[in-house]
């Protein structure tokens, strides 16, 4: 913890004596994380030509589906704008979709329903919605840019904390490297 926090319950106060919760912490931090092409760069250096970038929604929500993307992006062409969703209002993600459908080598969608996050929880049904999801792509990926985690498919993989924010949303050795 920073010299300038105190932990007050579950809030935290900073120091000018405002009260934010963590998920409010988070979200600060995550505007200030710059996105770039760190990643993918350091990937296609390792060799890669295909690179995924792989994330998922709905993991914090009480009721509903977690749903998960991958996408191959266009090396050559950057999408303004393109960063992690729950930094960008509705307008924004609305507008970005249909650029990026239109200028990604592909992309696909998949999710896991109630049912199964109630009977193998919501770390294991995102990470299964990750694969369904990874497995759709044509072309298949040769390295995967995920967030935070490694998921059960056979090429190289790059686990990022806060994955979509510092690289592109929908990131080495055939094992997981974690990123602060």
């Amino acid at each position: 913890m920073s010299p300038t926090t105190q932990t007050v319950g579950k809030r935290f106060r900073l120091k000018d004596d405002a009260e934010v919760t963590k998920a409010t912490q988070k979200l600060r931090l995550l505007k200030k994380l710059k996105c770039t092409l760190k990643y993918e760069k350091l990937a296609w250096a390792g060799g890669a030509k295909l690179v995924a970038g792989v994330d998922e929604v709905g993991r914090g929500c009480l009721f509903g589906p977690v749903v998960a993307a991958a996408v191959i992006l266009k090396p050559d062409y950057r999408i303004r704008g393109l960063r992690d969703s729950k930094l960008l209002d509705r307008k924004t993600r609305e507008k970005l979709a249909p650029r990026i459908r239109e200028n990604c080598v592909a992309w696909a969608v998949a999710a896991v329903d109630v049912a199964t996050i109630d009977a193998i929880n919501i770390y294991w049904a995102s990470k299964k919605a990750m694969e369904a999801a990874v497995a759709q792509l044509a072309p298949v990926p040769d390295h995967l840019l995920l967030d935070a985690m490694r998921v059960n498919f056979e090429c190289d993989q790059t686990a990022i904390l806060h994955g979509d924010a510092p690289s592109p949303p929908p990131p080495s050795s055939r094992k997981s490297s974690a990123t602060p």
